[in-house]
């Protein structure tokens, strides 16, 4: 349920690998907000949210509940996670590819963009297609139009017009560039290029964006790169991207520390000669200010069993059902301990694994 990442990490901070949805305790107490975030992301430019929450209160589980339910509104999920030994966000020429590759489509297997993108490039009726859509988002106006416009004009310049439409959509031909104000716009024309492509060919709806782990702007990045990264956020978070949900995740101390510089910071990448129009940093300013964030709930001590339950029940389905006598005093004692979710599952996994491993040593010594 849980991996080190490395890079020197709190062990408080470790960060749920593939969370089932099914453990999610608590969250139906703000789905009536996720669903007034969808109204008006469907009715203007974009709408942006913040979650808080402690280190192990259940940020990215609430992040893994909103991804479910994004998806089930047709919308593709983007993330951005600000993690240590990470100073691409500031990149989007760099951190573009890696966005496609860890994205999330309403489709059926739940393909990452480069998945349907090979499906897109490896056969010549599908090639055919993608050319023919990319003709018709090039006859309209607007950065999407740019982007397919240059694209088409690189496969008409090929013999192997599949891989330079991979190589650009992609964006693997970005990642060694450096950070200049055309790049980063070739980046962010490719991204609109995508979202029309995904409405036109398999009928998604604007994006989820979700942007995790943003209190290491101040634990991991130095003043220059938090300047850069800040730029990147005026971009996502200024409601440039139509029809898009941005959510972005940070603990209260750092949204404190956060609005508390945006001014300084801010006016700093505003004034800065290569920012771009819609690297909207008063924007982001404005809505550091004006948005109060959502909470992730609190649980109480009901709630709490159920997740430890819940835990164990997962755990019987992957492993085998383990025989607990002291399980039911184990969760009392546990649940008046841990100090959050995150510790509370992290403990009885490890409980878990326990007893299970030993029930398996004693079965093969028979």
């Amino acid at each position: 349920l849980v991996a080190d990442r490395g890079g020197g990490a709190p062990p408080e901070a470790l960060q749920p690998v593939d969370p089932d949805v099914g453990l999610s305790v608590g969250h139906e107490r703000i789905d009536a907000t996720i669903d007034e975030l969808f109204r008006h992301a469907s009715l203007e430019s974009s709408v942006f949210a913040l979650v808080s929450g402690t280190y192990g209160s259940g940020k990215s589980h609430l992040l893994m509940h909103l991804t479910a339910r994004s998806l089930a509104e047709r919308r593709p999920v983007f993330r951005l996670s600000l993690e240590y030994l990470d100073a691409d966000l500031g990149h989007p020429q760099r951190h573009l590819h890696r966005m496609l590759d860890q994205a999330v489509l309403p489709l059926p297997g739940r393909p990452s963009a480069l998945d349907r993108l090979v499906a897109w490039t490896r056969t010549p009726a599908a090639l055919e297609a993608l050319r023919a859509l990319l003709g018709s988002i090039a006859e309209g106006a607007g950065d999407a139009a740019s982007a397919a416009t240059k694209a088409l004009a690189r496969m008409r310049r090929s013999k192997r017009p599949g891989a330079v439409a991979e190589s650009f959509l992609s964006a693997s031909d970005l990642r060694a560039r450096p950070a200049s104000a055309a790049y980063r716009r070739d980046a962010y024309q490719r991204l609109l290029l995508w979202l029309e492509l995904l409405e036109r060919a398999d009928g998604c709806r604007g994006p989820m964006i979700l942007i995790d782990e943003a209190e290491n702007l101040f634990r991991a990045f130095t003043a220059p790169q938090r300047r850069a990264a800040l730029r990147s956020l005026s971009y996502y978070c200024g409601g440039t991207l139509p029809g898009s949900c941005v959510v972005l995740a940070i603990t209260p101390d750092a949204l404190d520390r956060l609005r508390g510089e945006a001014d300084a910071q801010l006016a700093d990448v505003a004034e800065q000669r290569t920012v771009l129009p819609s690297e909207d940093a008063a924007m982001l300013r404005r809505r550091l200010h004006q948005v109060r964030p959502i909470e992730v709930p609190t649980l109480d001590e009901a709630q709490r069993v159920v997740l430890a339950f819940k835990v164990q029940a997962l755990h019987r389905r992957v492993r085998a059902p383990t025989s607990d006598p002291r399980w039911a005093s184990w969760i009392t004692e546990t649940i008046a301990s841990a100090a959050t979710p995150r510790e509370l599952v992290r403990r009885a996994v490890d409980r878990l694994e326990g007893l299970w491993w030993r029930s398996t040593a004693s079965v093969g010594d028979e």
